[in-house]
């Protein structure tokens, strides 16, 4: 498998398959296809199991499944960034929904609480806005994950902490720890417009945001329209 990345405001991967070369992508992704590149939508051969663990990640229910050889061409709907992770044997990451492109078909799907304990599920999934599950991908093989904007990435040593807005992550390694933390001063973040809660993550692992909102992006963009 060959990627090409073209474009820069809203790049399109352009995937280049060999015969009986696989990959899965987000469903509303294509762009185009040779007509020699066999599709199919797929629930990563799961069943009923596959389809539940999409829905609960806000997702759509099924991928597409492109089948070499043959050229296909991938993009979100948004401008952005697509950013590939080379995942080794055994090695998964958390992926923040709406992030993940397409994986090549030896890239496990799966979908993992977004923290270890019961409270700070509770309180993500009620608070936090962005749901009680990752998406997990585990390697070995590569996976493409589309960023709102640009990416920034750093490596947190043990123990080690940074706050930051919940639509602001991408991806990080599952031992980093994710947990949802309400500002202190209630009464000047109301009036400042920033959110009531951040997430802290604590190291060791590696972790990658994102420079723009994509929920912050929308609401710029449709709050005028709702005025007029």
């Amino acid at each position: 498998m060959k990627v090409h990345i073209e474009g820069k405001l809203a790049p399109m991967a352009q995937i280049d398959l060999d015969t009986g070369e696989r990959i899965y992508a987000q469903a509303g992704s294509l762009m185009f296809k040779t007509g020699s590149v066999d599709m199919e939508p797929t629930g990563r051969g799961e069943g009923a199991s596959g389809i539940f663990k999409r829905l609960i990640t806000s997702e759509t229910v099924l991928f597409l499944e492109f089948k070499g050889p043959g050229t296909v061409g991938l993009s979100p709907f948004f401008p952005g960034e697509i950013k590939e992770v080379v995942l080794s044997e055994g090695e998964s990451i958390h992926v923040n929904r709406g992030a993940f492109l397409f994986a090549e078909r030896s890239v496990r799907y799966d979908v993992d609480w977004v923290s270890r304990g019961w409270w700070q599920r509770a309180k993500m999934g009620l608070l936090g806005g962005e749901g009680f599950f990752f998406q997990k991908l585990t390697g070995p093989g590569r996976a493409y994950l589309y960023v709102c904007g640009d990416i920034v990435e750093t490596e947190l040593a043990a123990g080690q902490t940074v706050q930051v807005e919940q639509g602001a992550l991408v991806y990080k390694d599952v031992e980093v720890g994710y947990e949802l933390e309400r500002v202190k001063g209630l009464g000047r973040i109301i009036f400042s417009g920033a959110g009531l809660f951040l997430v802290t993550l604590t190291g060791p692992g590696k972790v990658a945001l994102q420079t723009m909102d994509l929920n912050q992006f929308v609401g710029r963009i449709v709050a005028p329209i709702m005025r007029s």
